[in-house]
C-alpha cells in the first residue's frame, strides 16, 4: 500500500533529522579521512558508501527478471558487502594467518594496523538482509532516504539489535502520535539497561575480568573460576544493558524494536539458549547462513554431512565478533557443542531417558560458561594459561573475591529469574503515577546509579 503524499512530507522533516543525529551520533570523536580540505569521521564515510552501493546494487538487482540475472546481482552484491567487512576488519587477520603457514616459503608483505569503524559488523549485516529479502521479494524495494534512515538509525547502529527491514520500514512509514509513545516503559527499559551496564558489567570488569584475564598467568584457581563467572555476568549485562537502552530510545522515538535477550542462562539446552541469547543474530544466521547452506536437509557435500551447515553457520558467527582466531575457535566449539547436544537428545528420546529441567540448565549453562574463557581471552595460548590456572593454581591465594564481586555476579546472573511480568507490573505502576511523580523516581534512580557506578567503560559489542 502507498504512502499517502501529505503524510510523506510530513515525514520527510523527521527522516532528514534522525538521519543528521544518526551521522553526529557515528561520527563523534571518531577518526578522519581527509579528502583535500574536508575530512569527515571515517565510520561515516563506511556507512554513506555502504548505502549508497546497496541501494544501487537493489535497484539493479529488481530491474532484472527473476532468474539467473537476478541472482548473480545478488551474489556480486553480498561479495561486495563481505569484501568491504573483511577489508576493514579482517585483512591483517588474514595476512598475518597467512605469515604464520606461508612466511618461510613465499615473502609477503606487511601491513600497517587498519582502523576498524565502529558499527560495520551490524550495518554490513543489515544491508546483506535487506537485499536478500528484496530477492525473496519478502519485502519491496524502499526509497533511498528510507533506506538510508533504516541503515543508519542510531539507537541500535553501534551494537544491535540486528533490525530488519521489514520490521523497521512499515513503522517508519506510519505517522507516529508523539502523545502514544510508551515514556514510561522506555524509560524503565533505558534505567534497567543502565543498572546492568553501569552497575554490575562495569564494576565487575574493573575489579575481576580485566585484570584476571589480562594477566591470567598470576591467577589462582579460585580467582580463575570466579572470573570466568564474573565474565559470564559481565558480558550479559553489558550487552543487554546496551540493548534494553537502544530498545528504549528506539521506543521514544515511537519505533518497536524486537527483543534480543530473553533470560539467556535460565536456557536447559545450548538450541535453546541461541534462542534467547542474541536473538537478532541467531535468527540472522539461521535465515541467511544456516538454510540456505542447506540447513538439516543437505549440505554441499551431500545429505549425510548435514553437521557441516551448523559448524559452518556457527563459525561463521564466531568470526563476525572479531578478527582473532579465539572467535573462530569459539565458534567452531559451539557448533561442535550443538552437535554433540543433538546426539544426546536423540539418543535420550530413543531410550526414553528424561533429564531434570534444573540438570541441564546446569550443564548447560556451564558449557556456555567454558566457550566464554575462549571468547573473552587475547589468545589461544591465555586460553591455555586461564585452563592450566583454574586446574593446578590451588596453591595460589585467591585475590580478586571480595564480598562486593561474589554479589555483582550472583546479581548479573540470578536477575534473569525475575520474571518478565514483574517488570511490567512495576513499569504499570508507575505509568499511573502523576508526571512530576515520574520524573522525580527515574531521577532519583540515575543519581543513585551514577553515586554507586566506577569508571563507565566502553560497550564489549561495540568493538565487533
Amino acid at each position: 500500500m502507498g504512502v499517502h503524499k501529505t503524510n510523506w512530507l510530513h515525514r520527510l522533516p523527521w527522516k532528514l533529522m534522525i538521519l543528521i543525529a544518526s551521522y553526529i551520533f557515528l561520527g563523534y570523536h571518531q577518526p578522519l579521512l581527509h579528502f583535500g580540505p574536508i575530512s569527515l569521521p571515517l565510520p561515516c564515510v563506511v556507512l554513506a558508501s555502504s548505502i549508497v552501493i546497496n541501494y544501487f546494487f537493489t535497484h539493479l538487482m529488481m530491474k532484472q527478471a527473476p532468474g539467473r540475472a537476478r541472482q548473480i546481482v545478488l551474489a556480486c552484491a553480498i561479495a561486495v558487502n563481505v569484501g568491504i567487512l573483511g577489508y576493514f576488519k579482517y585483512r591483517n587477520f588474514i595476512i598475518e594467518q597467512a605469515h604464520e603457514v606461508l612466511s618461510d616459503s613465499i615473502a609477503l608483505p606487511r601491513l600497517s594496523s587498519l582502523i576498524i569503524p565502529i558499527a560495520i559488523s551490524f550495518f554490513t549485516f543489515q544491508a546483506i538482509s535487506y537485499l536478500v529479502d528484496c530477492y525473496r521479494g519478502t519485502i519491496e524495494k524502499v526509497s533511498f532516504l528510507d533506506f538510508a534512515v533504516y541503515l543508519s538509525f542510531f539507537p541500535h547502529l553501534v551494537a544491535g539489535p540486528i533490525v530488519r527491514a521489514s520490521e523497521f520500514i512499515p513503522q517508519m512509514r506510519n505517522p507516529h502520535n508523539a502523545r502514544a509513545v510508551e515514556g514510561t516503559r522506555a524509560a524503565t527499559l533505558i534505567a534497567r539497561g543502565l543498572f546492568k551496564k553501569m552497575i554490575v558489567a562495569d564494576l565487575l570488569y574493573t575489579q575481576l575480568v580485566r585484570p584476571a584475564f589480562g594477566a591470567p598467568q598470576k591467577l589462582g584457581s579460585l580467582d580463575a573460576i570466579m572470573a570466568v563467572y564474573g565474565y559470564a555476568a559481565q558480558l550479559y549485562c553489558d550487552f543487554s544493558g546496551y540493548t534494553d537502552i537502544a530498545i528504549g530510545v528506539a521506543l521514544l522515538l515511537g519505533f518497536r524494536f524486537p527483543e534480543n535477550f530473553n533470560r539467556p542462562y535460565t536456557a536447559t539446552s545450548l538450541r535453546d539458549f541461541w534462542q534467547r541469547w542474541h536473538m537478532t543474530l541467531s535468527r540472522w544466521l539461521r535465515d541467511y547462513v544456516y538454510i540456505p547452506l542447506g540447513g538439516n536437509k543437505k549440505s554441499v557435500f551431500g545429505a549425510r554431512f548435514v553437521a557441516f551447515n551448523l559448524i559452518a553457520t556457527m563459525t561463521i558467527g564466531g568470526l563476525w565478533h572479531g578478527a582473532n582466531t579465539t572467535f573462530v575457535v569459539w565458534g567452531f566449539y559451539m557448533g561442535m557443542m550443538l552437535l554433540v547436544e543433538r546426539g544426546l537428545r536423540n539418543f535420550n528420546e530413543r531410550h526414553n531417558i528424561d533429564v531434570p529441567a534444573w540438570v541441564r540448565r546446569i550443564l548447560t549453562f556451564h558449557v556456555v560458561t567454558f566457550g566464554w574463557i575462549i571468547f573473552a581471552s587475547e589468545s589461544m595460548s591465555n586460553v591455555r594459561i586461564m585452563l592450566e590456572r583454574i586446574f593446578s593454581g590451588f596453591s595460589t591465594p585467591p585475590t580478586f573475591i571480595t564480598a562486593s564481586v561474589v554479589i555483582l555476579i550472583l546479581c548479573g546472573i540470578m536477575i534473569q529469574s525475575i520474571p518478565a511480568s514483574v517488570t511490567g507490573r512495576i513499569s504499570t505502576t508507575i505509568s499511573t503515577k502523576p508526571i512530576f511523580a515520574q520524573a522525580l523516581i527515574f531521577g532519583v534512580g540515575l543519581m543513585i546509579l551514577s553515586a554507586l557506578s566506577g569508571t563507565v567503560s566502553a560497550f564489549v559489542y561495540g568493538f565487533f
